[in-house]
């Protein structure tokens, strides 16, 4: 299937947002040069992206930066060979490759730190080269209407936690490593684009509390509090306990997952930017794939992830869709769970969002404020209602249904609703009995 009619289903289910890799290694093959090629292959999936009304963050991915740290060119490989090299070689503390039980402990190698390292510390002039191509990409595609954001570094590592074991404290990995580097890029990335979001991560165990040491480490928002405004913190989130499997979720799994560590980490990047200003974005979750069977693992987990973020009116972008086989027919077991009905503009401030997958109803509570031109927007996806919808709403609202862009407008009757005042919306599918 090809990537222009995989968009156009995107649009159809209702989804909006792309996490688009945009890699350093794509981008600068060799040393100073760039792959204009790679470069205008992202151009034409982000025109294709804003032909269906779609947007993209770019994300500049990586894990454990290297294949020769075991897994594949986040960063050039020209890169790796300017960076410092560790007293013991790769795979040390262990032995063998084969010893990693999963693919997470490579950061852990002493190679790995000391690289990440001399990239924080700016060995050889490696931090003003990751610079340089964030400039580029920028200086690029900084016109492009498609382009939501620019998404700095996936999943950064702390640094050389060997020689300075206080780094595995997220804070200081945060403050002393991160954020510095986060100013440079920002800086050089505004001399090009003053208005496209920069999105930012700490190190994926900075989410779990809030605070100095144990917290993000991020004070502000990369290039000073004047860009609160357009900043997100990027942050992901993944069951440690999921195994992986089918099983149904024991009563312990589903407390220590949903009831505690995904309210934490939400209500944590919350509390994070409520300090520094700006937005937040669940830029990775999953772990889970859904099988078609409601009381799997996987199922309940993907839609306890989401329950949990419309609660907290988190937007997200799953890792790692699969909604196609290998002959590009739709997964539509893994798909379902995904597509619903969401606002996806409110005139005023939003109070409440419920989903509910059984019944495929919405309810949402918003605080209308009829000054607002613009009307709250309430995505309908047609798979779920192929015979219409019910809508009911609070007394003093209208409105009208776009058909082609399966979205309810709702407008206040100006003669009912003078000021503002909360406002309720609920939706479900019409039956052959109703």
């Amino acid at each position: 299937m090809s990537n222009r009619s995989l968009v156009k289903h995107y649009k159809e289910w209702g989804f909006n947002a792309v996490r688009l890799g945009t890699m350093w290694s794509g981008v600068e093959p060799q040393q100073g040069k760039y792959n204009e090629t790679y470069l205008q292959v992202i151009r034409d999936q982000l025109s294709n992206l804003a032909d269906n009304g779609l947007y993209a963050f770019l994300d500049m991915h990586q894990d454990v930066l290297s294949k020769r740290f075991g897994t594949y060119d986040g960063a050039p490989s020209w890169l790796v060979d300017l960076l410092p090299k560790a007293n013991n070689p790769y795979p040390w503390p262990w032995k063998s490759a084969k010893d990693f039980s999963n693919w997470g402990l490579q950061y852990l190698t002493e190679d790995c730190g000391v690289a990440f390292q001399g990239l924080y510390d700016n060995v050889n002039h490696s931090q003003d080269m990751l610079i340089a191509f964030w400039k580029k990409v920028a200086s690029t595609f900084k016109d492009v209407t498609s382009v939501l954001g620019y998404e700095l570094i996936n999943e950064p590592w702390a640094g050389n936690v060997w020689k300075d074991p206080l780094l595995f404290l997220p804070g200081k990995a945060g403050s002393q490593n991160l954020l510095p580097m986060y100013h440079r890029i920002a800086r050089a990335i505004r001399e090009v684009d003053n208005d496209t979001i920069i999105m930012y991560e700490p190190v994926t165990w900075g989410y779990l509390l809030n605070g100095e040491t144990l917290g993000t480490g991020m004070e502000m928002v990369p290039g000073g509090p004047q860009f609160m405004d357009r900043s997100a913190l990027s942050y992901h989130l993944y069951c440690w306990l999921h195994d992986g499997t089918h099983d149904p979720l024991t009563l312990f799994q589903k407390v220590v997952c949903d009831e505690i560590q995904a309210r934490d980490i939400i209500s944590t990047a919350r509390e994070d930017i409520r300090q520094t200003g700006g937005g937040f974005f669940l830029t990775e979750f999953g772990g889970c794939q859904p099988d078609g069977n409601k009381n799997s693992s996987d199922t309940v987990q993907c839609e306890d992830m989401m329950r949990i973020a419309d609660d907290h009116f988190a937007s997200w972008t799953y890792w790692d869709e699969d909604f196609f086989d290998g002959q590009g027919h739709v997964q539509w077991n893994i798909l379902k769970p995904f597509v619903r009905a969401y606002p996806r503009a409110t005139a005023g401030t939003p109070l409440k969002l419920t989903w509910d997958p059984d019944t495929y109803s919405m309810g949402y509570e918003f605080f209308l404020d009829p000054e607002i031109d613009a009307p709250t927007e309430i995505f309908i996806p047609p798979m779920y209602y192929p015979l219409g919808i019910i809508v009911t709403i609070t007394e003093g609202l209208i409105y009208e249904f776009d058909k082609e862009n399966h979205v309810l407008l709702f407008r206040p009757d100006n003669a009912k609703i003078k000021k503002p005042e909360r406002a309720f919306i609920h939706t479900m599918p019409k039956t052959w009995n109703k």
